[in-house]
């Protein structure tokens, strides 16, 4: 049986387990800016850096691989498969749909349980301002 994380769902305040819970850490991962998180300097991938900018392949790819990079270091129990941009608006409103694998116990470093998993996650400005 697996060991699952527990935690506490940051707009409702219910508990979080298992694939919910790597499921609002990845995104608070992504919508996160380095430097805001106290003792954590490091984790964000400032995303927040491109919206409303023009998008083009570089700077598209220079996203998709800070968000990758940051997922991979600060979430044990999620590996990133593919990423594709699902949303954008002249306003400058993104979303990204992450297909990936679940590993229940991978922060314990045990990679044999695994589950597919696809997160879609919202990266318009309010919400990573803490606005929404």
């Amino acid at each position: 049986m697996p060991r699952y994380r527990a935690g506490v769902d940051r707009y409702t305040g219910k508990p979080l387990t298992g694939y919910a819970h790597m499921e609002q850490c990845v995104a608070f991962i992504v919508q996160s800016m380095k430097g805001d998180v106290v003792m954590l300097y490091d984790l964000g991938c400032d995303v927040d850096r491109e919206i409303g900018r023009g998008m083009h392949r570089a700077m598209l790819l220079s996203l998709y691989a800070r968000m990758i990079g940051s997922i991979h270091k600060w979430e044990l129990e999620f590996r990133v498969r593919k990423i594709a941009l699902v949303n954008m608006s002249r306003v400058g409103a993104l979303a990204v749909a992450i297909d990936g694998l679940y590993y229940p116990e991978g922060r314990y470093g045990n990679f044999k349980l695994t589950e597919p998993a696809t997160l879609n996650i919202p990266l318009i400005a309010a919400n990573l301002r803490g606005a929404a």
